[in-house]
């Protein structure tokens, strides 16, 4: 009897591992043919952009041709989101970039712009962050602050200019630029055309003292108003400087 049950045995041991072996490799078919067709080029391509998002700097074409540079061979499972998010933010004027992928075909671009707040050393500019970029400075409609400062200063001098701005707009005056020299005195420059000289120290107690005075001076002819002093402040007049710039012409 022992010996009869034995052959059975074998019987049911290969048929079990023949079907085992057979269904395993039914699933490879089936994952072989299921990867094939969603990395097909020509199955479930992006053809649908969807661009959202405040835009004044970055143009339509600008993102174009981000896109355009996708490769061929991706699609909409393939495509790399990281990496064409990273292209979107190498544009000048693109502060961050978000990307979301709907099926079956479509793309979800959401940029926002650099906020930009300023001029910086003339030939960069400065976002709301005291962040450093630079862009086609030609683009810019409004008018900006001019600031300027040794290599990362900027935060610093993006906050003094709003301090100091805060206390002289309440009194009407408008600041046109703000410089941090090498020394790190403070100089600034208001819409009247005036030059204030503030130093190193007591820079919104030195604003007061020429808030205060400036009702006794001959505006129109003031050029500086030197305020580095405990008490006190010196005068530069317009045909002073002038006459100097002559002479020394």
């Amino acid at each position: 009897m022992a010996e009869e049950t034995q052959p059975q045995t074998r019987i049911e041991f290969f048929a079990g591992l023949t079907f085992f072996v057979l269904v395993m490799a039914l699933l490879a078919w089936f994952s072989f043919t299921a990867m094939h067709w969603l990395t097909d080029q020509k199955r479930l391509p992006m053809s649908e952009l969807i661009l959202l998002g405040e835009r004044e700097y970055v143009s339509d074409d600008e993102v174009r041709q981000v896109l355009l540079a996708i490769p061929d061979s991706q699609n909409f499972f393939t495509l790399d989101v990281a990496q064409l998010q990273d292209n979107l933010q190498s544009l000048p004027w693109v502060y961050s970039a978000s990307i979301r992928k709907r099926w079956p075909d479509r793309l979800k671009v959401f940029l926002v712009e650099q906020p930009v707040v300023a001029f910086w050393n003339q030939a960069d500019l400065v976002n709301e962050f005291g962040e450093v970029f630079h862009a086609p400075i030609a683009k810019i409609r409004q008018s900006l602050v001019q600031l300027e400062g040794p290599d990362n200063s900027a935060p610093e001098v993006l906050q003094v200019y709003r301090q100091l701005d805060s206390l002289l707009e309440l009194n009407g005056f408008k600041i046109v630029a703000v410089q941090l020299t090498q020394r790190y005195a403070w100089n600034i420059e208001l819409a009247q055309g005036i030059e204030l000289k503030l130093g190193r120290e007591q820079r919104l107690d030195r604003v007061q003292r020429f808030i205060d005075i400036y009702p006794l001076l001959d505006a129109e002819n003031v050029a500086y108003v030197d305020l580095r002093y405990d008490t006190g402040v010196a005068v530069g007049w317009k045909q002073q400087r002038e006459s100097n710039d002559q002479n020394n012409g």
